[in-house]
């Protein structure tokens, strides 16, 4: 894992942990709820950096990076549904990436017609949560972990970007022209997002993949639309 700093919802930045490897990330005790919008996107930049490497199982037995006892995994409930991690009961917790997304609201599951569309051209999928195959002729959800079918919901990865971007522009004392020239280019970012996991969802997402993670597809989507805000 390497420690990265990103802002924090009230003042200064916050040190977290990430394995790229392992899609997981470390909080230290309540360093979740203390993320600002933009540390959400320097997370999307930094997995999609490490999306062309294998992403490696997590072992059985999980030591807390802080006291090496071992890490216990835990069910939990959010306003997104429910979630998994690994927690020490005195230091933190260890969040797959899947379960963060989730947890900040930025997970749709699909529906049972774009499941079925999904079915006509796919066969096989990879489970964004455990990486296990999810065979779509009989299966509507993950056997292995039972992690519903699911992508990145457009609206709430744009309202992130529309957050962080107005807040780096007032940082820049940018003028009003300059930042409704990001609120443009964040809508296009939107559509085309948007239109990506529409319809045309199998093609628009999946491309020539024949085993795809959903997930991981949207993700490599974004790696692009991000560039827009790097040009901003």
């Amino acid at each position: 894992m390497h420690t990265i700093a990103v802002d924090s919802r009230n003042t200064g930045q916050i040190d977290i942990d990430v394995c790229t490897q392992c899609s997981v990330i470390w909080f230290d005790h309540a360093e979740s709820t203390q993320l600002a919008p933009s540390a959400v996107v320097e997370l999307f930049k930094i997995v999609n950096a490490g999306s062309d490497k294998p992403r490696l199982p997590l072992a059985s037995v999980l030591p807390c990076p802080r006291c090496k006892v071992r890490l216990k995994l835990t069910h939990d409930i959010c306003k997104a549904g429910r979630i998994t991690y690994h927690r020490c009961q005195t230091h933190g917790r260890l969040t797959p990436f899947y379960q963060f997304l989730t947890e900040k609201q930025f997970i749709r599951h699909l529906t049972p017609v774009e499941i079925g569309q999904l079915r006509v051209d796919v066969k096989h999928i990879k489970c964004s949560g455990c990486g296990g195959a999810i065979h779509l002729e009989h299966d509507t959800a993950c056997s292995y972990c039972g992690a519903a079918i699911a992508v990145l919901d457009a609206d709430a990865v744009t309202k992130a970007m529309q957050v962080w971007s107005a807040a780096a522009e007032r940082r820049r004392n940018s003028s009003p022209a300059e930042i409704s020239e990001a609120t443009l280019r964040l809508a296009a970012a939107h559509s085309k997002l948007a239109a990506q996991q529409s319809h045309s969802l199998p093609n628009g997402l999946l491309g020539n993949c024949s085993n795809p993670d959903l997930l991981s597809a949207c993700i490599a989507t974004l790696g692009g639309l991000f560039a827009l805000l790097d040009d901003v």
